[in-house]
């Protein structure tokens, strides 16, 4: 790094340009240069995200690196699994984070996954959990195709507002 970096790397601080992007500068009442002047953030490289993958339905090593393509070799990563599992398919956070750490700068993984169950489980019952199953299986057999991902999405969110529970995004 030459001379001329250093003392632009400390303009752009003195400024607000650098590691707390343009408001630092206006907290401190420190007006720019020059309206036009682009702010280069030659300090810092490394970018902190903390991405949700959701697994419902793949296998989380394939949504893993599907994600690792995506992103920079610099960044450091706190990654949430999300989603519906199998019971039987817990992920294995041991593998994952040597898998994301063999990529990355840093990595943790975080499991915020949820068991999936079987939405008509409940039909039968004679409550009002069943009653609103059987009326809205009822709907799905009679809806055009295009509307059944949403009316599914209707009937999980049904279940778990009679179920007292928040359904997963």
């Amino acid at each position: 790094m030459g001379r001329d970096s250093l003392a632009q790397g400390a303009q752009q601080l003195r400024f607000g340009c650098g590691i707390r992007g343009l408001r630092f500068g206006h907290l401190l009442g420190l007006k720019r240069p020059n309206p036009g002047h682009q702010c280069v953030n030659i300090l810092a490289r490394r970018r902190y995200l903390t991405p949700q993958i959701d697994i419902t339905g793949r296998d989380p090593a394939d949504a893993l690196e599907a994600y690792i393509r995506t992103a920079r070799p610099e960044d450091i990563l706190c990654i949430t699994l999300t989603g519906q599992r199998d019971p039987e398919a817990e992920p294995d956070l041991t593998a994952l984070t040597a898998l994301a750490s063999s990529y990355f700068y840093s990595a943790s993984l975080y499991d915020n996954t949820c068991l999936s169950q079987s939405i008509w489980a409940r039909r039968d019952e004679d409550t009002l959990t069943g009653l609103f199953l059987r009326a809205m299986a009822q709907r799905l057999q009679e809806a055009p195709k295009e509307e059944r991902p949403l009316l599914e999405r209707a009937v999980r969110f049904g279940l778990a507002a009679l179920e007292g529970r928040e359904e997963p995004k």
